[in-house]
């Protein structure tokens, strides 16, 4: 097993202790060691070892010398040199034998011991020395196998050798090797084109993978790198393309990497008549490659003159094909010194030409279908629909060939590109009812190739949004189903269709409503009226003398008769409010001037101070936003206690979509239970003989900001004063 394995992998260590039978019926340990001899490729094809008894010899190992003529015989049969190296513990070495082959590459004589090893040392490549002396001594220290590949340098060039051998010590502390060299050279250059073959490969693989996916505005950002990469790898000092352009008859550098240090010419090269060298191009024509390995060696032509402006010593002029189709050449510089290109090298030019050809007529097709995708997209984004194509195959799957960005509006991030990737989207953006009967109904209308007539809601955030989709069927050659259509959005009509259904309802209610006022300015108050007539009859006809008590009666009536009649006033007003006026623009602050000199005396007899910061200008109901303004201030004063002087500040403050008023006193403040509820009609949180009011100013003030599309809150606590807060839209 153990030579098994040795000879299956090299570094598989071949020593093993085995019994053998003596002649004389005993049996003795001993120990087998070995190494197998390899040809260039590394098979096994003969081996070299030994036995010995197993001695207790503290660190030592017994030692087999083969004659020199023995080891002589014996390399001139194997494939490789070989040589025997001691190593002494102060760290003097020598070698007792060397094959002929080794003499030969050294130019030493005789067969004698070479105790003078420097120049076998100094023949060794500067980058392999450290790395060949450490393996050496590895081996000795932990008697391990030495195997090591390095470079020699010779009078005939560099060559590669590998060598493996196991250490045996010596009595005097001293380590010797027996070692098989191969030369594997032709190996190692084989390696080395292997190893550029591939690079070549993954420049070429990285540079086509890079640029699929590119878009079209990197396009010229990423031919550039590529150039870069190949005219790195061949180490060219300017690569270039030129297209050829046969309508005009020109030619034109259209991209170009230069080495650092290395003039660009692209500017200098532009519509350069094809007529200047015509047997160039015709070279180009046939697909054959174009090499000019010294242009000093040209013939002073226009040719040569060119060249030479431009520095070039040497140049590789490839033809970029299109199937059979030339369409312009990739052009390789040499400025510093003369390239002689390898046919390794040529073949990879030849690879990356195509490549790049590729990938410009690649960008040349993306770029036709962008224009037409472009002009598609400009003439139906500018129509108030989505066009669409609809496909539906017999699985039952379906796809979106094509849907104009008018489908942006369904909802935000959607696009026409993530439609037709991912065409479920759709769907996703209706209620589910909605998406299971437009599926329902597009298979009916593929089974009948009738054609598809829906009504789909899409919700967008509180907001729903109707469309409506029509479109036509047919099959294709594909036993496929296409529908082509168009979807509107019927959101308004839908609106409208409300509006019609709602004005019937506020109609009746609006003719309730007159016949309410109707009831409540005449039927009402003319009740009112009489009670506070005969009231003022009877006190006229009343006594001086007459009981007190009794006039104190006819004050009550007729009090209460008032106070009845303002809030059959104010109710009237309540119902009233914003049907006999029309919105304005209303600026805010000469409204408050206006208003608060109106309640000059209000506000004098109170002593109060009423101010207000900037206020915007906003569209509303002119009379109605001054009652609101007035009900509020009027409260703040109003509501106060007693001996204190009201303070009254108007703020605002502006919003993304509105303005935010808020109203602020230092009155008597209101409970939080009650916060809501002083916005009902009707709803007193004192009694008349603390404050007088009919309970429903601030129910109006509800009602104005409502009819104005705001909302009216109060930030309060009992004894702080309170905040009246709402808001008007912009």
């Amino acid at each position: 097993a153990a030579i098994h394995d040795h000879l299956e992998e090299a570094s598989s260590h071949f020593e093993v202790r085995v019994r053998y039978r003596h002649k004389k019926g005993y049996y003795v340990e001993v120990s087998c060691w070995g190494m197998a001899l390899r040809d260039e490729n590394g098979h096994p094809t003969r081996m070299l070892g030994g036995h010995r008894e197993v001695r207790s010899v503290m660190g030592t190992s017994p030692r087999y010398d083969f004659p020199d003529d023995f080891l002589s015989n014996l390399t001139q049969s194997m494939h490789g040199t070989a040589f025997r190296y001691r190593l002494h513990p102060d760290g003097e070495d020598e070698f007792l034998f060397l094959s002929p082959e080794v003499r030969a590459i050294f130019g030493i004589n005789g067969n004698e011991r070479l105790t003078n090893t420097a120049p076998l040392w100094d023949a060794l490549h500067p980058e392999d020395r450290a790395s060949f002396e450490k393996a050496i001594q590895d081996s000795a220290n932990h008697m391990s196998p030495f195997r090591q590949e390095w470079r020699l340098r010779t009078a005939q060039g560099t060559i590669w050798l590998s060598g493996q051998a196991l250490p045996l010590r010596n009595a005097d502390g001293s380590t010797e090797w027996d070692v098989v060299v191969l030369n594997i050279t032709d190996r190692k250059e084989a390696e080395k084109q292997v190893r550029t073959q591939l690079r070549m490969q993954d420049t070429l693989r990285r540079i086509s993978s890079r640029h699929i996916n590119q878009p079209l505005d990197n396009v010229r950002k990423t031919i550039s790198e590529a150039l870069r990469e190949i005219g790195s790898f061949i180490r060219a000092d300017r690569v270039y393309i030129f297209d050829y352009d046969f309508k005009k008859q020109t030619t034109s550098n259209t991209y170009e990497w230069c080495a650092e240090g290395i003039r660009p010419e692209m500017d200098n090269l532009q519509n350069l008549p094809l007529s200047a060298f015509p047997w160039w191009v015709e070279k180009h024509l046939r697909g054959e490659l174009l090499s000019i390995p010294s242009v000093e060696e040209l013939p002073d032509d226009e040719l040569k003159a060119a060249l030479a402006a431009q520095d070039i010593q040497s140049l590789i002029a490839v033809p970029m094909m299109n199937g059979e189709k030339c369409i312009g050449f990739m052009g390789f510089d040499s400025v510093r010194y003369k390239h002689k290109y390898s046919e390794q090298e040529k073949e990879f030019l030849k690879l990356s030409a195509q490549v790049l050809a590729n990938i410009l007529s690649y960008d040349e097709q993306r770029r036709n279908l962008r224009d037409s995708e472009q002009q598609l997209n400009k003439i139906t984004a500018s129509a108030p629909a989505i066009l669409f194509h609809l496909t539906l195959d017999e699985n039952g799957a379906f796809a979106v060939p094509f849907i104009s960005e008018g489908v942006r509006q369904l909802a935000d991030g959607l696009s026409a590109d993530t439609i037709m990737k991912e065409p479920t989207l759709l769907f996703e953006q209706m209620p589910a009812e909605d998406a299971q009967r437009f599926y329902e109904q597009l298979i009916a209308s593929a089974s009948t190739l009738t054609p598809l007539f829906l009504e789909f809601r899409v919700e967008r955030g509180s907001e729903t949004i109707w469309y409506n989709l029509s479109a036509r069927a047919e099959k294709d050659a594909g036993d496929r189903v296409n529908w082509y259509g168009v979807v509107q959005n019927i959101t308004q009509r839908k609106q409208i269709e409300r509006m019609r259904e709602a004005s019937k309802e506020l109609q009746f209610k609006y003719q309730e409503a007159e016949r309410f006022a109707s009831v409540a300015s005449h039927d009402l108050q003319e009740p009112l009226r009489t009670i506070r007539s005969f009231a003022q009859l009877l006190d006229r006809r009343l006594d001086k003398s007459a009981d007190g008590e009794i006039r104190e009666y006819l004050n009550f009536i007729t009090n209460a008769s008032e106070r009845m009649s303002r809030l059959v006033e104010s109710l009237l007003e309540y119902s009233r409010m914003g049907r006999n006026s029309s919105p304005e623009i209303v600026d805010c602050e000469q409204l408050i001037e206006g208003l608060l000199q109106d309640m000059n005396d209000t506000i004098t007899c109170a002593s109060a101070v009423v101010s207000y910061e900037f206020l915007p200008i906003v569209q509303g109901y002119p009379q109605e936003l001054r009652q609101l303004f007035q009900n509020l201030i009027g409260n703040a004063i109003k509501y106060q206690p007693e001996g204190n002087r009201p303070r009254v500040q108007i703020k605002v403050e502006e919003k993304a979509s509105h303005w935010l008023f808020g109203v602020q006193d230092n009155g008597i403040g209101i409970p939080e239970e009650s916060q809501e509820a002083v916005f009902e009609v009707f709803k007193r949180l004192h009694n008349r003989e603390e404050y007088e009011g009919t309970g429903i100013g601030l129910a109006n003030c509800k009602r104005i900001v409502e009819l104005h599309e705001g909302e009216i809150w109060v930030d309060s606590a009992p004894g702080l004063g309170s905040t009246f807060y709402f808001t008007l839209p912009k």
